[in-house]
C-alpha cells in the first residue's frame, strides 16, 4: 500500500516537473525575442564584473558601445537600453541589474523623461518578457497590470498567455538559444547611414515655431499639415510628474546601492513636429534644472560637450533620429572619457570581453566598410579584407577608371591590380582578387565576361560592356536571397562595382558602386 502511494506520488511529481519544463520550453519559443539575447547575456556575465550600466531608449541602445569603451579605456560596461524604454521600465531594469552586478555608475539617456505616462505596451514587454522570474519581475508585472488592465498581471508573468497564437509568425531565430555570436554587450550595431534634414540650430528654430493648437486648428479646418499619428506623438517640452518621480526613485535606488547616477543625452536632431524625441534647448534646460535641483549629475552631448563635434554627413543613420555606427564610436569615446575622468574608473582585464573582441572587430570592420563613402579610405579597407582572405569581385567601365587621379590609381594597384588604366578611355574591365592574389584581371574594348570559381565549385559570373552610351556591368552569384531572387549587382552607367564575399561565412560582406564626378572626385552611390 505504501509502495503504491509512493509510486503515485512520484508519478504526480514527474508529471508536474514535465509539465513545468514543457510550459517553459513552449513559452521560450513563442515569446518574441525582442531583448532576450541582451538580457540572457547580461545574466551570463560574471557576477560584479561590470563598472557601468546604460539605460534608456533606442538612442542609447545604438550609441553606447561597451566594446569600444573597453578597448579604449579598459573598464567594462553593459548596454541595457531598449527601443522606447520608458523611465519607469528603466527603474525596474536597474533594480534587476543590481541583483547581479555592482556597477559604479548607471547612465540614463534623458529622452524617456519626456515620454507620455502610459507608453506602448510593447515597450514594457520588450524588457519584462525577457526578465528572469523573481521579486523584481513580480513587482514590475503588478505595475504593468495596473497600467494596462486589458493585458493584465497574469499575462505579464506568463507571456505564453499573450503569445499562444503566434505559431504562424515563428522563424529560425525563435528556436536559437546559442549566445556564442552575441558580442556587442547590449549595443544595437547598425549598418545604414544618412544625414539629418536639419542641424542643431535649425531644429531649435523649428521648435520655436512649434504651436500645437495652431496645428490642431489647421487640421480640423481641412488644411492638414501634419498627420494624426504625428499629433498623437506630439513634441512636448514638459516632464510629467510620474516620470520625474521615477527619475527620483532611480536616484534613490542608486544611492542605496552606492552607485552614481549620470543622466546624459545622446544626440537626436530632427524637426520637432515630426519627431517627439527631437532634443531642443528647451528640453535641455528643463532636464538640467530637474537634475541640478535633485542632486543628479547631468552631461549633455549635444549642448554641454563643446569639444564633441557632430559630422552631419556621417554621424546619423536615419536622418537624425539615431546615431550611425560611426556616430556611436564618437559618442562612446566621449562618454568613456567623461566616465573615466569623473568617476575614476580603472582599467581591468575582463576575460568575457577579451573573448568576444575578435568577433566584435570582425563585425566592426564590415560595418566600417559598408558605411565608407570616401573612395580612398574604402580602398584601404579593401586591402585589410584582402589580407583576411575575403574574395573581391570588380567590374567597371574603362573611361571611369582612366579618369581617376594618380592617388586613386595607386590605391587600386595596392590591391594587386596590374592594368595601366591610362592606356584605355573606352571598354570594359573585370578583376577577381582571392587570397592576396589576382587570379583574373582583364580589359576588353567591347565586352568582357568571366566565371570565378567559389570553393563549392559554383561560379560567380562577371560581365561588363564599355561602349559609350551602352555601359553595363554585372556581378551574379550562384545563389538566391531570402526572397528567392537571384543575387545580382548590375549597373547601366559608367561606374565601378565592387563586391566583397566571405567564403568562410558564405555571405556577401559588402557591395559598393562608385562614379567619377566632373571635378575628378569619386562618389559612392546607392543602388
Amino acid at each position: 500500500m505504501i509502495r503504491e502511494k509512493l509510486a503515485a506520488g512520484v508519478k504526480i511529481i514527474l508529471f508536474l516537473v514535465i509539465g513545468v519544463v514543457a510550459f517553459g520550453a513552449l513559452q521560450g519559443i513563442l515569446v518574441p525575442k525582442y531583448e532576450t539575447d541582451k538580457l540572457e547575456q547580461f545574466y551570463a556575465l560574471e557576477e560584479n564584473s561590470i563598472d557601468v550600466i546604460s539605460l534608456g531608449t533606442s538612442h542609447m541602445e545604438v550609441a553606447f558601445s561597451p566594446m569600444d569603451i573597453y578597448e579604449e579605456y579598459g573598464f567594462s560596461s553593459y548596454n541595457l537600453a531598449s527601443s522606447g524604454q520608458p523611465v519607469s521600465v528603466s527603474y525596474y531594469l536597474a533594480k534587476e541589474a543590481l541583483e547581479y552586478q555592482s556597477p559604479k555608475v548607471i547612465v540614463l539617456d534623458a529622452s524617456n523623461l519626456f515620454f507620455s505616462v502610459n507608453d506602448d505596451v510593447t515597450k514594457w514587454r520588450y524588457v519584462m518578457d525577457a526578465m528572469h522570474y523573481g521579486d523584481r519581475k513580480i513587482e514590475m508585472a503588478l505595475d504593468f497590470g495596473e497600467r494596462f488592465p486589458e493585458e493584465g498581471t497574469v499575462s505579464a508573468l506568463f507571456p505564453l498567455h499573450r503569445y499562444h497564437t503566434r505559431w504562424n509568425e515563428l522563424n529560425e531565430e525563435d528556436f536559437i538559444t546559442d549566445l556564442n555570436e552575441y558580442y556587442s554587450f547590449g549595443q544595437d550595431m547598425v549598418l545604414n547611414m544618412a544625414s539629418p534634414p536639419v542641424d542643431r540650430e535649425g531644429m531649435n528654430v523649428l521648435a520655436e515655431r512649434e504651436d500645437e493648437s495652431y496645428s490642431q486648428t489647421e487640421r480640423e479646418s481641412g488644411q492638414t499639415i501634419i498627420s494624426d499619428e504625428i499629433l498623437e506623438h506630439q513634441y512636448s517640452a514638459e516632464i510629467s510628474k510620474e516620470n520625474e518621480q521615477y527619475l527620483l526613485k532611480l536616484r534613490d535606488l542608486c544611492r542605496e546601492n552606492g552607485v552614481e547616477l549620470l543622466v546624459t543625452k545622446i544626440p537626436s536632431i530632427q524637426d520637432p513636429e515630426v519627431y517627439n524625441s527631437a532634443w531642443t534647448w528647451t528640453r535641455y534646460d528643463i532636464t538640467r534644472s530637474i537634475c541640478e535641483k535633485n542632486g543628479i549629475e547631468y552631461m549633455d552631448l549635444l549642448y554641454d560637450a563643446t569639444d564633441y563635434i557632430i559630422d552631419y554627413t556621417t554621424d546619423f543613420r536615419d536622418g537624425g533620429y539615431h546615431l550611425s555606427f560611426r556616430g556611436a564610436e564618437k559618442a562612446s569615446s566621449y562618454l568613456g572619457m567623461f566616465l573615466q575622468e569623473t568617476y575614476h574608473l580603472e582599467h581591468s582585464v575582463n576575460s568575457q570581453y577579451e573573448e568576444k573582441t575578435p568577433l566584435y572587430e570582425k563585425e566592426k570592420q564590415r560595418i566600417l566598410l559598408h558605411t565608407e563613402l570616401d573612395f580612398w579610405t574604402y580602398m584601404q579597407r579593401l586591402s585589410e579584407y584582402k589580407e583576411e582572405n575575403a574574395e573581391i569581385f570588380i567590374t567597371g567601365a574603362a573611361n571611369m577608371l582612366s579618369g581617376l587621379n594618380d592617388d586613386y590609381k595607386a590605391q587600386l594597384a595596392a590591391l594587386g591590380l596590374q592594368t595601366d588604366f591610362n592606356q584605355y578611355t573606352q571598354g570594359a574591365y573585370l578583376a577577381y582578387i582571392k587570397n592576396d592574389t589576382v587570379p583574373y584581371e582583364a580589359y576588353s574594348s567591347l565586352t568582357a565576361s568571366y566565371e570565378c570559381p567559389l570553393e563549392d565549385d559554383t561560379m560567380v559570373h562577371l560581365e561588363a560592356t564599355g561602349r559609350e552610351n551602352s555601359w553595363y556591368t554585372s556581378i551574379t552569384f550562384p545563389f538566391t536571397d531570402e526572397e528567392g531572387n537571384e543575387v545580382n549587382f548590375t549597373r547601366y552607367d559608367s561606374s565601378l562595382t565592387i563586391v566583397v564575399y566571405s567564403p568562410e561565412d558564405e555571405e556577401i560582406l559588402d557591395n559598393a558602386y562608385f562614379i567619377l564626378n566632373e571635378d575628378g572626385t569619386v562618389s559612392r552611390v546607392w543602388q
